[in-house]
C-alpha cells in the first residue's frame, strides 16, 4: 500500500519550492510579456541561482552526485508545488539534465558535470518528427558509424524548447534498421556542428517560450562522440519509454496544481461576486461546478501518486503512465473551463491567468502522446489480459 505521508526532507523541499513559487514567481508572471512569456534569460540565472543556493535543484540526482535522492514520489510532490506557476516549467526547464547524467558511465559523467554549469543550461527533447511521434518504425532520423564516434542525419518536427536549448536528447536509428531495433538515444549539445534549428513553429501558447515553443530541427552530418550515447546500443527506445513515464506522472502533478490555482481562484470569485442580491456562490449550478472540479482534481492526485509509486518499486507502471497522461491534461482543460465560465468576461481576459492556462492545456492533450494513442494502448493492455480490471 502507499504511504501517504512524505518523508520530512521531501515535505521541507516542497514547503521551500511553495514558498519560492509564491514570493518569487507568483508576482513575476505579471512582468512577464503575454507574447513570449518567457523569464528573460539574466532573471532565470539568477532566480536558478537563488534555488541551487537553497538546495532546490537536482533533486533527482543521486546522493553521491550532490543530488537530492529523489524518487519518483517524491518529485511528483515537488512538481504539484512547482507547477502553480504558468511560468514554472520555464523556471525549472533544466530538470531533465541531472537525471541524465545517472544514465551515463562515470568516465561520460565527468566530461557532462563541466557542462552542466549547474543554473545555465536547458536541454530538449528530439523524437518526434513529421512522419512519427508514438510510432517508432516510422522514424526516419538516422546514424552511421565512423570509427568511436556515431554521424546523425535527420529531421525532428515540434521539439519543445529546441530553439533555447543548450543540449538535446536525440534519439536515432542505425541505418538500415526497421521497427524499434537499432535505435540509440544521444546527449548532444546544440553547439555541435550539424546540429541546425529551421525555424520556431508558430503554435497555440506561448510560441517563443523555453517552456512551450517548438522547434523544427535538421541534423546534417552531426558527429556525435561515443561516450555521449545515453542507451543500451540499439535500446533507445525502450530507454525513451522509461524516461517518460516519470515525465508523465509529473504532467499529471503540474496539471494538479494548475487546476487547484484555477479552482481556488473560482471558488474566492464567486464569493465576492454579487448579482441579483447574492453572491454567486450561492447559485447550485455553480457549486456543482466547483465540486465536481474537485473531485476530478482529487482523483487525478491519487492516480499520479499512485502510478509513480509503483515506478519507484520497480512495477510496471505503462498502464498507469496512459491513464495519468488522458486524465490529468482532460481535467485540467475541464476544471480550467469551468473557473473561466464562473469568472464570466473576465476570465477570457490577460488580467488573470486563466486564459493562458487555457491555451496551454489544450497543447498538453498532443504533447507526449496524443491522448488517443494513449486510450489504444490502454485498451490493447485489456483486451491483452496484460493488466488486471
Amino acid at each position: 500500500m502507499i504511504d501517504f505521508e512524505l518523508p520530512e526532507a521531501v515535505g521541507l523541499v516542497c514547503e521551500n519550492i511553495s514558498r519560492f513559487v509564491d514570493e518569487r514567481l507568483l508576482p513575476l508572471e505579471q512582468e512577464v510579456g503575454f507574447e513570449d512569456e518567457e523569464i528573460p534569460h539574466e532573471r532565470r540565472i539568477e532566480l536558478r541561482t537563488e534555488l541551487r543556493d537553497l538546495g532546490l535543484l537536482d533533486l533527482q540526482r543521486q546522493e553521491e552526485d550532490g543530488g537530492g535522492g529523489f524518487g519518483q514520489r517524491d518529485m511528483v510532490a515537488v512538481a504539484e508545488e512547482q507547477g502553480r506557476a504558468v511560468i514554472g516549467a520555464d523556471m525549472w526547464g533544466a530538470w531533465r539534465f541531472p537525471a541524465l547524467l545517472n544514465r551515463l558511465p562515470e568516465e561520460s559523467r565527468k566530461h557532462y558535470e563541466e557542462l552542466h554549469e549547474h543554473d545555465q543550461l536547458s536541454g530538449c527533447l528530439c523524437l518526434t518528427e513529421a512522419s512519427s511521434g508514438s510510432d517508432p518504425a516510422s522514424m526516419q532520423t538516422y546514424f552511421t558509424r565512423d570509427g568511436d564516434s556515431y554521424v546523425i542525419n535527420g529531421h525532428k518536427m515540434f521539439i519543445t524548447g529546441g530553439q533555447n536549448a543548450d543540449y538535446a536528447t536525440v534519439y536515432a536509428r542505425e541505418k538500415g534498421t526497421t521497427g524499434r531495433e537499432g535505435i540509440n538515444a544521444f546527449l548532444v549539445e546544440t553547439s555541435n556542428p550539424g546540429f541546425n534549428v529551421l525555424r520556431v513553429i508558430p503554435t497555440m501558447g506561448h510560441p517563443n517560450s523555453v517552456a512551450t515553443g517548438a522547434a523544427e530541427i535538421v541534423f546534417e552530418d552531426m558527429v556525435v562522440p561515443a561516450y555521449a550515447r545515453l542507451s543500451d546500443e540499439g535500446g533507445g527506445w525502450g530507454m525513451a519509454q522509461g524516461t517518460v513515464g516519470g515525465v508523465r506522472f509529473r504532467m499529471g502533478a503540474r496539471a494538479v496544481a494548475l487546476a487547484k490555482r484555477s479552482l481556488d481562484m473560482a471558488v474566492q470569485y464567486s464569493k465576492g461576486r454579487i448579482t441579483f442580491g447574492e453572491p454567486l456562490s450561492e447559485r447550485q449550478g455553480l457549486q456543482f461546478m466547483m465540486a465536481d472540479s474537485y473531485i476530478a482534481i482529487q482523483a487525478t492526485r491519487l492516480l499520479t501518486q499512485h502510478g509513480a509509486w509503483k515506478l519507484d518499486k520497480g512495477m510496471d507502471a505503462r498502464q498507469e503512465i496512459s491513464v495519468v497522461k488522458i486524465q490529468a491534461t482532460e481535467m485540467l482543460a475541464n476544471v480550467v473551463d469551468r473557473a473561466i465560465q464562473i469568472h464570466g468576461g473576465v476570465g477570457v481576459t490577460e488580467d488573470l491567468p486563466l486564459e493562458r492556462i487555457f491555451r496551454n492545456a489544450r497543447i498538453d492533450r498532443i504533447v507526449d502522446g496524443p491522448n488517443e494513442i494513449h486510450r489504444w494502448v490502454i485498451a490493447r493492455n485489456l483486451l491483452r489480459d496484460r493488466v488486471v480490471i
